[in-house]
């Protein structure tokens, strides 16, 4: 788990290997590779682990069973898979009523699916995160407001604890990214937005990885920085970007659609809240 934690993905995929062979810690082992094919981005893949430990390993119970489903959520998301993905998570809900994780999973794939309004009455305001995760409850909060045209106070979610201390380097660069989005959509703003990319720091995470980069190339093209426009989509070819909002999102900053591209940007975060 700590090779894959520090992204050393082929060191870490031979570990799991190893235990597979096993007979103890099977669910952890496939669990594991089914992590690194979604931060590889071969959700497909992933998808199908994820339903192999659920289905294959029958005697899995409670907290277990409770994270892979979750996490298969996650990976319906990305998909965009959303009417799977609400029922999954609405089966845990019913199950685990109180899990806050959950409910912010839910309303995730309800912002997703055009129901900001409805998502962010089940996320009650967290103004200081006491703990480590609980930054996610203010990402999935700001950015349901992002989708509901309230852009003061979905910056008072994604902005003030942006330094807080319990955030670790991934989890200050996704809200950093959030944040970042939240000055794109006016022009003026967009300095604070390139402000804010510029100290994100790498993430092992495909889908993380090519999101700054989208970001980057919509503040280039507001900047009409040539040099950085041609750099950009060299990088972004549409052969590698993933189908869905990212692959979207360039096209429709290429052509200069850059309203239709930060609402796919919103969406795109949205599906990383898992």
């Amino acid at each position: 788990d700590n090779l894959r934690r520090e992204g050393r993905f082929a060191e870490a995929s031979k570990e799991y290997k190893v235990l597979l062979g096993g007979d103890t810690q099977v669910d952890r082992a496939l669990a594991g590779l089914a992590e690194i094919a979604r931060r590889e981005g071969h959700l497909k893949d992933a998808q199908h682990t994820y339903e192999r430990i659920l289905t294959s390993l029958g005697d899995l119970k409670g907290r277990s069973r409770q994270v892979y489903r979750c996490s298969l959520v996650g990976v319906l998301m990305r998909r965009d898979r959303l009417d799977e993905a609400y029922r999954l998570a609405d089966q845990i809900l019913q199950e685990f009523p109180f899990c806050m994780h959950e409910r912010i999973l839910q309303a995730s794939v309800l912002g997703l699916q055009g129901k900001a309004d409805k998502a962010i009455k089940s996320l009650p305001v967290k103004k200081v995160p006491a703990a480590f995760g609980e930054w996610v409850q203010q990402y999935v909060r700001g950015l349901l407001l992002l989708k509901l045209d309230r852009y003061a106070d979905a910056q008072q979610e994604l902005i003030t604890n942006l330094n807080s201390k319990v955030l670790g380097g991934e989890s200050a660069g996704m809200l950093r990214l959030a944040a970042a989005v939240s000055f794109l959509e006016k022009k003026q703003d967009v300095p604070q937005a390139k402000e804010l990319l510029a100290v994100v720091s790498d993430n092992s995470d495909a889908y993380a990885k090519y999101l700054l980069e989208i970001l980057r190339y919509h503040v280039a093209v507001v900047e009409k920085d040539v040099q950085a426009i041609a750099q950009l989509e060299k990088q972004l070819s549409l052969d590698e970007l993933p189908q869905g909002p990212l692959q979207k999102a360039f096209c429709a900053i290429r052509e200069n659609r850059l309203s239709d591209a930060w609402h796919l940007e919103v969406a795109a975060l949205l599906r990383f809240a898992a």
